[in-house]
């Protein structure tokens, strides 16, 4: 005898915790968004990696996997899928000739703002029981939820809100992401931070933005997107590192400092910090400095 389906026949209980409820409204709103919509003219999973190239630009498919948490085979099939359909193009990788990025077409980016909009709706239709004050306290609450550059703007406005006029910060935000050694970086004036590779080399981490609190509020923070691969290590530093000097004067540099980290490539994170300050310490010797010396150093192990 084939038996029959269960039936949920009950009230759905009501979330006991901050962090239940928040999944709850995510797995109902995702449902939402993966339903082909009215209108639509892209699949639900073309959405995501159209936006991203939307936000950040043309990428080499493996930074794209990276960023999506996917594996590149996976992410280079729907971009082939999609650069047959016009959404997407390919141009050549100004760093690598041999290389390419893809970027959104111009349809591509029509037809993401068409599925935006459909989306939006559905949304807007999840939330029909909602009074106005129940809306504004959602958004309210999801809007401290926030990526990187709206963090830092809203910091910024804080700061030129409550300071003097010549008082301003510089600031460098990362947020890494261990399971892929995705980083995403905002700087806010702030000198170059690096990422070393395993095999020595240093990419620079330069500002996308102004000083913290420098300019009225509305001034946008752009967002760089890079990939710790195993072994390498991301370091983020104070200018009291670079500007310590000695009793003739003389800072100990950025160059300096990136031969140091150049020689500590694949070290640990603890080595790493307690070389650079080791080396600060026997630079300066007894000369009285005017700023903090502050290194964070973050390594992603080898596989």
């Amino acid at each position: 005898m084939q038996s029959s389906p269960s039936v949920l026949t009950g009230p759905i209980p009501a979330p006991e915790t901050a962090e239940d409820a928040v999944m709850s409204l995510m797995m109902a709103l995702g449902r939402r968004m993966r339903q082909r919509q009215p209108g639509d003219v892209i699949d639900y999973s073309a959405f995501p990696l159209l936006k991203l190239l939307s936000h950040q630009g043309p990428m080499r498919v493996s930074a794209m996997a990276h960023v999506l948490g996917l594996d590149a085979s996976t992410v280079s099939r729907h971009a082939k899928q999609l650069e047959d359909r016009g959404l997407l193009e390919r141009t050549e990788d100004p760093d690598d000739g041999r290389a390419s990025r893809v970027t959104v077409s111009e349809h591509g980016n029509t037809c993401l703002a068409q599925a935006f909009e459909t989306r939006r709706h559905a949304i807007s239709s999840a939330l029909d029981d909602f009074s106005d004050d129940e809306r504004e306290t959602l958004r309210a609450l999801l809007g401290r939820i926030r990526p990187l550059p709206m963090l830092a703007g809203h910091a910024s406005e804080l700061l030129y809100a409550t300071t003097a006029p010549e008082k301003y910060v510089t600031a460098a935000f990362a947020e890494l992401v261990p399971s892929t050694g995705a980083v995403r970086f905002v700087g806010a004036g702030h000198l170059d931070n690096v990422i070393v590779r395993a095999s020595g080399a240093v990419e620079l981490l330069k500002s996308t933005g102004p000083p913290l609190g420098l300019l009225p509020p509305g001034q946008p923070y752009d967002e760089t997107v890079h990939t710790l691969e195993p072994g390498d290590t991301l370091v983020l530093y104070s200018d009291g590192v670079t500007d310590a000097h000695n009793a003739a004067v003389e800072e100990f540099g950025e160059t300096r400092l990136h031969d140091l980290l150049r020689s500590l490539a694949g070290q640990p994170a603890t080595l790493i910090v307690d070389r650079v300050l080791g080396e600060l310490e026997a630079y300066v010797e007894d000369t009285p400095q005017f700023d903090d010396m502050t290194i964070l150093v973050a390594r992603r192990l080898p596989s």
